[in-house]
């Protein structure tokens, strides 16, 4: 039961990723922050990134791996 919960929420997890990034690649459009909290955004993500993969927890690097793509994106479609 626990992992059928656990795959689940990945999953979930998984589809909110993908609906992101076709809707800010289809509609030219970022984040609605300003550039400086995505700049910080993306120095959060990228210093978590590096701890998680350091720690050997692989599943978290996957998850901020995800957001570092998507808030690079929003970067992009923001200038």
């Amino acid at each position: 039961m626990d992992k059928m919960l656990s795959y689940t929420g990945v999953m979930a997890a998984v589809l909110i990723y993908i609906n992101m990034f076709f809707a800010f690649t289809n509609s030219n459009q970022g984040l609605s922050y300003p550039m400086w909290i995505q700049i910080l955004l993306l120095v959060g993500f990228l210093a978590a990134l590096l701890d998680s993969f350091q720690r050997k927890a692989y599943f978290f690097c996957f998850l901020f791996v995800a957001a570092f793509v998507l808030v690079v994106i929003s970067i992009i479609q923001s200038v």
